[in-house]
């Protein structure tokens, strides 16, 4: 709880060591985008629509919204193209299959 209270990412034990656990690291100081963030970005980078990834991730067109609404805030930026170029400039990349 004090991790989270100072701005610390909490990640439990059991998750650490996986292949697909904080599969894609930014180069920043900010909190991590969360896993379905992470593969809501990985969509974007494809080039893909809202209801593409809604369809591919098996939810809503609103919630991919809210997802990348999330990522936006996330790197600062306007649009799903600078949201795309920032990731890229920042280091995110798509974490090889294992």
């Amino acid at each position: 709880m004090r991790l989270v209270l100072n701005g610390d990412v909490y990640s439990p034990r059991e998750l650490e060591g996986r292949s697909d656990f904080g599969a894609l690291e930014a180069a920043t100081d900010k909190a991590p985008l969360t896993q379905r963030q992470e593969l809501v970005l990985r969509e974007l980078l494809d080039g893909r629509s809202n209801k593409e990834i809604g369809t591919t991730l098996n939810v809503s067109e609103e919630t991919v919204k809210t997802h990348v609404a999330a990522i936006l805030r996330h790197f600062d930026v306007q649009n799903r193209t600078q949201a795309v170029v920032a990731a890229a400039r920042s280091g995110y990349r798509p974490a090889t299959a294992a």
